[in-house]
Order: structure tokens, then sequence, then C-alpha cells
């Protein structure tokens, strides 16, 4: 059994099946704050539909503080069965619909949250799943890849007065650092904005909003569809013509502009 020696205590390897799926759980979300830094963590507890209609519950979300992107957090014991049990779960929550419903349960777990910027980032893509084990030594890697999850490891360590020590390993979600949001070509004129939340608001009487363009500034319409937001250049028939993908980001100055990230072949 693995220990870990620290100031001169030992902590011992707590074993999987020595407790429930919902001590370990609970320890998770108590100290989220610290597992998963740089994040919003709420309880999430919300009925998510999958595309066969199989409903689901997980049990965490990790949400950026400008709401650019978030993830959907489920806590599992290793001895689980990964097929029965921990693979049904994933599929649900890999392929399910986010909306309004799924950000007011937000709120209401932590009322700081900003309800319409939530709303709007569900608009965007949906969130990444990671599946959090209490163990190291599961064959869960590949399966939960190819479901379109990553697997990260919470391995608590036992010690004197019932003190636990983590020791972390395994995938990790990623913050998307300056960036504001990705936009990937929907069509000719439209391109797909990845994380609405964080557009700012126009400040032009159009309401459009300036994002420059190789150098040269582009008046952009945002169009709100029932489930995602769009941006379409005003005046131009494609004014990226050549490119497939992009980021927008904001300049210390406050200006807008688009990164190419992958051309069209």
């Amino acid at each position: 059994m693995a220990r870990i020696l620290f100031k001169e205590r030992w902590f011992n390897s707590v074993r999987s099946n020595s407790w429930n799926e919902t001590d370990f759980e609970n320890l998770v979300i108590s100290q989220a704050g610290d597992l998963f830094p740089g994040w919003m963590s709420v309880k999430f507890k919300a009925d998510v539909v999958g595309h066969d209609g199989v409903t689901k519950r997980p049990d965490l979300a990790l949400i950026d503080p400008q709401y650019r992107k978030w993830c959907v957090v489920e806590v599992e014991l290793a001895h689980h069965d990964l097929h029965g049990h921990v693979l049904p779960q994933i599929e649900v929550f890999c392929s399910g619909s986010y909306g309004e419903v799924h950000a007011q349960h937000l709120k209401r777990q932590d009322d700081g949250l900003d309800l319409r910027r939530m709303t709007q980032m569900m608009h965007g893509l949906t969130p990444e799943v990671l599946v959090v084990v209490d163990r190291p030594d599961t064959n869960w890697k590949k399966p939960l890849s190819q479901a379109g999850a990553l697997l990260g490891i919470i391995e608590p360590f036992r010690g004197p007065n019932d003190e636990i020590l983590f020791r972390i390993n395994g995938d990790e979600v990623e913050l998307p650092g300056q960036i504001l949001t990705r936009c990937n070509r929907y069509s000719r004129r439209f391109w797909r904005v990845h994380s609405p939340a964080t557009l700012p608001p126009s400040t032009r009487d159009d309401g459009c909003l300036e994002i420059e363009v190789a150098g040269l500034p582009v008046l952009w319409n945002r169009v709100n569809l029932a489930n995602s937001v769009m941006l379409t250049a005003v005046g131009h028939g494609d004014a990226m013509d050549g490119m497939s993908l992009a980021d927008i980001v904001s300049e210390d100055d406050g200006t807008l502009r688009f990164i190419t990230v992958a051309k069209e072949r």
C-alpha cells in the first residue's frame, strides 16, 4: 500500500472500497477551490438528458470566472463498474443538451454567479467532461477518452486524526488564457462563437462590434439563435476568406481582433 510521509507523519492510501461514493464526492466538493485552482466550483445536481433520452445527474460544475468555458465533473470510486455504471453517465454528459434551466440551477447553488452570462456560455460549445477517480490503477483512460471525457485522479491518503492528503495526477481542465473566445466557420458569412458570454456589449448606436481582421477594422453583427450565437461581417461577403478557425482576443486598449488558428484546406 502506498504511503506518504508528511511533516514526520505517515498518511496511508485509502482503499477505494473502504468508503462510499458520497463521502468521497463531498470531500472533493469541499476542497474543490484548491483542487481546481482558478475555476469557480459549484455543486451540480441537475438532470442532464442525453441524445438517447437517458437522464443522469453529475456532481460538480467548474466555471471559468470570465464565463468562456465550463466543465461537468463526475466523481467516482475506482471499484465501480466502468461499463455498467461510469460510461453510461459519461455518454449522457458528453451528448447532453444544456441551457437556461441548468444555469438557473447553478445560480441557486451560488447566488454570486451571473445568470445572464452563464446562459450565454451554455449557448456556446458543450462543456468538457471530467471524471475524477480515487485511484490511479484503473483501465479507464482509453474508454473515457473515446467517449469524449477526461480522467483526473485525486487519490486520498489518511493520516492521524483522520487528516487527508491528496496526490493528484491525470488529466486537468485548463482555463483558456487571455483569449476571449474561439470561433469556427459555420458558413461563408457566419462564424459560430464558442463562448458568447465573453463578447463585450457594443458601444455603437447600430449595435455592431468592431473586430479587426488582418489589422483592418471590420464591423460585425451578433446573431442570437435558439442554441448558439453567430457573428457575421457587415458589408463583407467573406471578411475572413481562407480561415476556418479563429480566436478573438482583447488588447490592453480594448481593441478586439481575430487571430487565425487554422486555415481552410
